[in-house]
């Protein structure tokens, strides 16, 4: 009996723990603290809040009203975070908004009266209460499910903004969620043990892990493409600040005839770093390098000229045809210009 118990315990805890040490890591990261990022790293925070108190309250028999509070307060934060982060990781360039704080009324509520809820399990106050939670999580993965499925549904143009396993990785995480949900739903009708919610989240956890770090061996090693090329990351970071500060500094961007080679000659990098660089530190080609500038120049304009037409300012920015401009336009933004302009400065 003592080995089972040991057993659920490594299982239960050991996602929990490389969650802390993946939090840490990317916090560190200062490379990876976009906004898509940081709302992934704050829902997994959320999952360890929740599931470190089952995993306490489990193999412990006991912990302070306020602790477990706590925990709720995860559990409730846990669909909010996963909405915010799955727009953010489907539409481009979107932004959380200021009313996008009002997702977290309920998870700062419990967090605030926490003192003051006591913890009775076998009461059916607790039932509702515990209910009133698993249904908020169900509710979001409902309003999540339209958003899933808009962009496995979405064309080329705007899946290439993301990387390529991005709808495997939507998808497993929404259905992990959904399994971790299921277990702590059967268990409150007395289905299933409590500690099958944290088993669930160890396996969902190491799922996404591979999905996140496999594709990127994979790349690795069949891409023979720069294999020739050494640079120690203090070089490659060098040679990404130098292109990046060229192309804002002398608009290069702007000319219609612009190729690698003619970029290379005007800011005096090989052409090959350039390349090299782009690739490792964009995960972009060097026409999307370019497009991604000319787009931004474009909506930088149409703030400072509102009156300007849009075609205008397209051609000013170094496109050759409406037709490119719109695709590059959509694929970067999500959105068509007029939408854009629109949504930002009517």
């Amino acid at each position: 009996m003592k080995t089972l118990i040991d057993i659920l315990l490594v299982f239960s805890s050991v996602g929990i723990v490389n969650s802390i040490f993946f939090i840490i890591y990317f916090n560190l990261n200062k490379e990876r603290r976009s906004q898509e990022n940081i709302l992934f790293l704050l829902l997994l925070l959320a999952f360890v809040i929740r599931i470190g108190k089952s995993v306490f309250l489990y193999f412990t028999g006991g912990l302070s009203d306020i602790v477990i509070n706590i925990g709720f307060t995860g559990f409730t934060s846990i669909g909010p975070f996963f909405y915010l982060y799955l727009k953010t990781a489907t539409i481009p360039d979107y932004k959380v908004k200021k009313r996008d704080y009002l997702h977290f009324i309920i998870p700062t509520a419990i967090l605030l009266f926490s003192p003051l809820i006591p913890y009775q399990p076998r009461s059916i106050y607790w039932f509702s209460f515990y209910m009133g939670m698993l249904t908020q999580i169900f509710l979001y993965l409902s309003f999540s499910l339209p958003v899933l499925v808009r962009f496995i549904k979405a064309d080329k143009s705007v899946k290439k903004h993301f990387p390529q396993n991005r709808k495997k990785w939507l998808l497993a995480l929404y259905s992990g969620l959904f399994i971790i949900w299921f277990c702590y739903f059967i268990n409150i009708i007395g289905i299933g043990s409590y500690i099958n919610g944290a088993i669930a989240y160890t396996f969902v956890f190491y799922t996404l892990m591979y999905l996140e770090i496999h594709p990127q061996i994979k790349q690795d090693s069949k891409s023979g493409k720069y294999n020739n090329i050494n640079l120690t990351e203090t070089e490659i970071e060098k040679y990404s600040a130098e292109v990046n500060l060229f192309i804002k500094e002398s608009e290069i961007y702007k000319r219609e005839d612009l190729t690698l080679p003619l970029f290379a000659k005007e800011s005096g990098i090989p052409a090959h770093t350039i390349s090299f660089v782009i690739n490792k530190k964009l995960n972009r080609n060097f026409s999307d390098f370019v497009n991604y500038y000319r787009i931004e120049n474009v909506k930088l304009q149409m703030q400072t000229k509102p009156e300007e037409k849009i075609a205008t300012l397209a051609f000013e920015a170094g496109f050759k045809s409406i037709s490119a401009f719109n695709n590059s336009f959509k694929k970067f933004s999500g959105i068509t210009p007029t939408q854009y302009k629109e949504l930002n400065f009517s």
